[in-house]
């Protein structure tokens, strides 16, 4: 039986105009908070100002003015990851957010086919037992399936590193914490390599928001994974 064994995949849902119109759309409440005006005539003037606005919301020059960061929890920012369950397992962890998830209740693997994550770490023989491994889980899982056992029992016999699609989006304020909790270096080095890979990507968009956090990260060589954009 041949396995299919994949990488990890970061695929990005938002376009340049929905975060231009996002980061406009939180300068905007940030303006209402404070009663500020709408300082600037032209586009670039006024990109400047937002991004000035938010750099001074979360890094305030002061101890007498905290952050701010109530105004970045009003719009969401989506991607899809291809992962395996283990790693799906430790992302859906973090509160605030919205997951989807590929279902393998539902799901029938022998109809879709299934894949699994590459492991990292290992050695062409130790990738080749956990290929065998991979084989074995799914060939008794098929097995299941052909005595008429349903997908969402049989799938218990399927390993941690099926891999799954999911989709998640949370507002900046969430994704902020998400990466410092899981571009540090304490995190398991999928996730690293997931989060390192959004937050670099996000950081093109909106640098005022995430450049910290970059800056602080670069510098320790996380491998990105294999990312796209999409347009939906």
């Amino acid at each position: 039986m041949e396995i299919n064994l994949v990488q990890q995949k970061v695929t990005f849902l938002d376009s340049e105009e929905y975060w231009n119109y996002c980061r406009k759309w939180i300068a905007y409440a940030t303006r209402v908070a404070y009663r500020s005006e709408n300082i600037g005539n032209t586009d670039e003037e006024k990109l400047v100002r937002d991004n000035n606005l938010f750099k001074r919301l979360l890094h305030p020059n002061d101890t007498a003015h905290p952050q701010h960061t109530s105004t970045f929890e009003h719009k969401t920012f989506g991607v899809e990851i291809l992962t395996d369950r283990a790693i799906a397992n430790e992302i859906i962890r973090h509160r605030h957010t919205a997951y989807t998830q590929e279902s393998t209740r539902y799901v029938n693997m022998e109809k879709r086919g299934a894949s699994f994550i590459i492991p990292n770490g290992l050695d062409d023989d130790q990738k080749e037992l956990a290929k065998n491994s991979f084989g074995e889980s799914y060939s008794n899982y098929l097995e299941m399936l052909a005595h008429g056992v349903t997908p969402q029992h049989a799938r218990d016999l399927l390993p941690l590193g099926l891999a799954t699609t999911m989709v998640m989006s949370t507002n900046i304020t969430q994704w902020r914490s998400i990466f410092k909790l899981r571009c540090d270096g304490g995190a398991h080095p999928k996730v690293r390599s997931i989060m390192w890979t959004i937050l670099s990507e996000f950081n093109k968009h909106l640098p005022s928001a995430f450049e910290d956090l970059y800056d602080k990260f670069v510098s320790e060589n996380i491998p990105l994974c294999e990312f796209e954009y999409k347009t939906i």
